[in-house]
C-alpha cells in the first residue's frame, strides 16, 4: 500500500469479509488475548463523550495496540443512542481508524459496527468454549434480542456445533419473534421457545447468554439447579 493511502472499507464490504469466517473471528480474539497475557499489548482507558441534554447517549473512544502477528494499532470510535431504536435505525454505530503500529501512519478506515458485535460475540464464544466444555450445550438460552444476541448465537452455534434448541426472552414478545425469525434466516434451524422471564430461561437452559442495554440491574437471583453445572455469559453492561 502506498503510504500517502488509505484504505475505506464500508459497512457491506466489511460483512462480505466477514462471511463464514467464524472461526477466524474465534482464533484472532485468543491471540489478542494471548498477546494481552504476556504483556505485548497496550490498552488505556476509554474516554466517553456524553450530551448534556441526552443521559442516554454516549460516543466511546477506545485506544489500543496488540503486538504478536498483529502488531497493529487503532482506536475505535463507537456510538450508542439508544433512541434510534424508536426511529427504525439500529442502536449503535462504529468506526476503526487502524494505524502502522511502526510509522504510526494511518492505513485504514473501516465502518465497524459489525466487527464490534462480532468480536464481542466471538469473545463470548470462546469462554464459553473453554468454560463449557464437555457440557450439555443442546439447548441454550438467550436474554436480550438484539443484534449482539444475534451474533452470539451464530458464534455459540459454530464452538458448539450440538446446539439444537434456543430459550429466548426479550422485554418485547415482538422483538423475539423477529430474532427467530432472523435466527432461522442467517445462523440456522433451531427449536426456539420464548420464555416469559429471564428467570424462566435460567432455569431452563445449561448455558446462557445476556445481551441486553439495561440501564440498570434487574436479575434479583439465580434459580437453583441441583446437580446441573450452569454457564452464564453477561455481555450486557449491567445485567
Amino acid at each position: 500500500m502506498d503510504l500517502n493511502s488509505i484504505l475505506l472499507l464500508r459497512g457491506n464490504e466489511v460483512r462480505d469479509l466477514l462471511q463464514g469466517r467464524e472461526r477466524d473471528v474465534i482464533d484472532a480474539v485468543a491471540a489478542a488475548y494471548v498477546a494481552h497475557g504476556v504483556g505485548d499489548s497496550a490498552l488505556p482507558h476509554s474516554t466517553f463523550l456524553r450530551f448534556p441534554h441526552d443521559e442516554r447517549s454516549r460516543i466511546i473512544a477506545l485506544p489500543a495496540f496488540v503486538g504478536g502477528k498483529l502488531h497493529v494499532a487503532g482506536m475505535k470510535w463507537i456510538a450508542s443512542f439508544p433512541g434510534n431504536l424508536a426511529a427504525g435505525q439500529e442502536r449503535a454505530s462504529a468506526t476503526i481508524i487502524l494505524n502502522s503500529a511502526d510509522t504510526g501512519r494511518p492505513r485504514a478506515i473501516l465502518e465497524a459496527s459489525l466487527i464490534s458485535a462480532r468480536r464481542t460475540a466471538a469473545s463470548a464464544a470462546l469462554a464459553a468454549s473453554r468454560m463449557h466444555a464437555g457440557l450439555d450445550a443442546t439447548r441454550v438460552g438467550i436474554v436480550g434480542c438484539g443484534p449482539i444476541s444475534l451474533e452470539m448465537t451464530r458464534f455459540l452455534s459454530v464452538v458448539f456445533p450440538e446446539m439444537r434448541e434456543l430459550v429466548l426472552f426479550d422485554l418485547s414478545r415482538e422483538r423475539a419473534e423477529h430474532f427467530a425469525d432472523v435466527l432461522r434466516r442467517e445462523v440456522g434451524e433451531f427449536g426456539v421457545t420464548i420464555a416469559a422471564s429471564t428467570a424462566e430461561v435460567l432455569a431452563s437452559a445449561p448455558l446462557v447468554a445476556f445481551g441486553t442495554t439495561a440501564g440498570t440491574p434487574h436479575v434479583g437471583a439465580l434459580p437453583a439447579r441441583g446437580p446441573r453445572p450452569q454457564t452464564i455469559l453477561n455481555v450486557s453492561l449491567r445485567d
